[in-house]
């Protein structure tokens, strides 16, 4: 008590705090500023380096100061401003509604992902995302562990704004009061959807793995090369997308000699002769590897009405060696819409 305002603090004179306070008591306009950075390394008290919320007001011929540590709300700012920033550069998108479910905030995230804006999802519900591949049954579980307020993890297939679909791995986790009561609701999402694309790719090729393996187990000499070829044929067919399966073997007089051909759907196919020409071309493309090709209607292709009729995309062919030597040519055909990409994995 009774010692003065400079000599305890000296830094009010340095940082215009003085000044500001003599304009409050010459004109009785009160001050007031929050989060005021305020260091004395000359503080009578030893040093100071604080924040501070700040008022003054005209009393008297003099004026009243009320000061309030405001570092630990500062600090809670920071804290707060790092998460927002953090949340906004996610890479996974973040979505947060009200109790209602009504949508509040998305990050920059869900609009990549989703194709939505910001302000096109604002007061909606995030079933505007419905694809109508989860059922009834999937939302009502995630609503009964929100609803006790557990966190809900699954992975979900949602809808782009272009009516693209999407998979998501999704964890959506319900906030509480401090009474217990849910307030909004927070889902953080990763688009999966190559991820899961290459998953089932594996699985695919995994499973045709097992059945080209459980084919070539199966596989019988017959009585004559015509008949193993068929059965051959036959086998192939049986893959997943393959519509044609024909086996043709090359000899010195003619350049390909059709053995087998069978439809996968099981149609009858009569054997047809390959034009010399393109028997030569089957032969020399043959010795360098198997190929896959798009496929383009001629009529001088054997079976371009058959072909043209099951809208056939595109064909593979594999050469057949016997120690070491070009001896025949097995040649699949696909309808599939992805033929191209099916027959070369």
């Amino acid at each position: 008590m009774g010692r003065r305002l400079l000599e305890m603090f000296p830094a009010n004179r340095a940082n215009g705090l003085f000044d500001v306070y003599v304009h409050v008591v010459e004109t009785g306009i009160p001050f007031a500023s929050d989060d005021v950075p305020f260091v004395d390394p000359h503080a009578s008290g030893g040093p100071v380096d604080q924040r501070l919320d700040l008022r003054a007001a005209k009393l008297g011929d003099g004026f009243v100061i009320s000061i309030r540590d405001a570092g630990a709300r500062h600090r809670a700012e920071l804290e707060i401003r790092r998460l927002a920033t953090a949340v906004e550069q996610s890479a996974d998108a973040v979505v947060i509604t009200d109790s209602e479910a009504r949508i509040e905030y998305v990050n920059p995230a869900f609009e990549r992902v989703s194709r939505y804006m910001r302000d096109e999802v604002m007061g909606q519900n995030p079933r505007i995302l419905k694809s109508g591949v989860q059922g009834p049954a999937f939302y009502a579980a995630m609503w009964a562990a929100l609803a006790s307020g557990q966190s809900f993890v699954s992975d979900m297939t949602n809808r782009r704004r272009d009516g693209t679909l999407f998979q998501e791995e999704a964890v959506v986790s319900p906030i509480v009061d401090e009474t217990g009561a849910i307030t909004s609701y927070v889902a953080v999402k990763r688009d999966v959807t190559r991820e899961r694309a290459s998953e089932a790719a594996l699985e695919r090729f995994a499973r045709e793995r097992a059945q080209i393996a459980e084919t070539l187990a199966d596989l019988r000499v017959l009585p004559s090369p015509a008949a193993t070829a068929t059965e051959i044929a036959r086998h192939v067919a049986r893959l997943a997308g393959i519509a044609t399966a024909r086996v043709a073997y090359f000899t010195h007089v003619d350049p390909l000699t059709p053995l087998a051909f069978v439809r996968a759907d099981g149609l009858p196919a009569q054997l047809a002769r390959v034009p010399l020409e393109r028997g030569r071309l089957l032969r020399e493309r043959a010795e360098q590897g198997p190929w896959v090709e798009a496929w383009v209607g001629h009529p001088s292709h054997p079976y371009d009405r058959m072909f043209r009729e099951m809208s056939i995309v595109a064909a593979a062919h594999a050469p057949i060696r016997h120690r070491g030597g070009l001896i025949g040519l097995l040649s699949v055909a696909s309808a599939e819409a992805n033929a191209l990409e099916l027959l070369t994995e």
